[in-house]
């Protein structure tokens, strides 16, 4: 049964953005420019996604868990799938990942560097933070890269 509360600070984020949806210039599915394995997860949503995390993920995880510095925080998620650029944990993504958007000329995201304007509207990113704050131990504060919490699972699976 999904967590209450991250449910709750999931619908924050959500309606937060939306408010603000006009000005995204996301192209939509597919479009994965800004996912990144730097994203921050509260370990109470990754207990969320990770039983969804699929088999196919996990040698990706373990690639990422062998880069360092630069590197290893701009590579591209270990969630999405390579054929697709899909999020495999999109209806259990992060707070995080909700709130990303592109408000510069999705254009830019062609170049394989990341879009040339990600935003964190300030409005959503407040919600965000506020609902996580009042819902989840520890709130915002207790949020963790989300490469390291997959490669402590990779490691508890017994695998790296």
């Amino acid at each position: 049964m999904p967590d209450p509360r991250v449910a709750h600070v999931h619908r924050k984020a959500d309606d937060a953005l939306d408010a603000v949806r006009s000005r995204i210039t996301c192209r939509g599915p597919g479009c994965s420019a800004c996912c990144r394995s730097d994203v921050l997860t509260h370990p109470a949503e990754f207990a969320a996604l990770l039983p969804h995390v699929p088999e196919a993920a996990w040698p990706r995880v373990e690639a990422l868990g062998a880069l360092t510095g630069l590197e290893r925080l701009t590579a591209p998620c270990a969630l999405l799938d390579p054929d697709t650029r899909l999020c495999t944990v999109y209806a259990h993504r992060p707070g995080v990942c909700r709130i990303y958007a592109v408000v510069g000329p999705p254009e830019d995201c062609d170049t394989g560097r990341g879009p040339a304007v990600v935003a964190r509207p300030a409005a959503p990113v407040a919600a965000l933070a506020h609902a996580m704050d009042h819902a989840l131990p520890g709130g915002y504060g207790a949020a963790e890269l989300m490469v390291d919490l997959l490669s402590r699972a990779l490691r508890a699976r017994g695998r790296s």
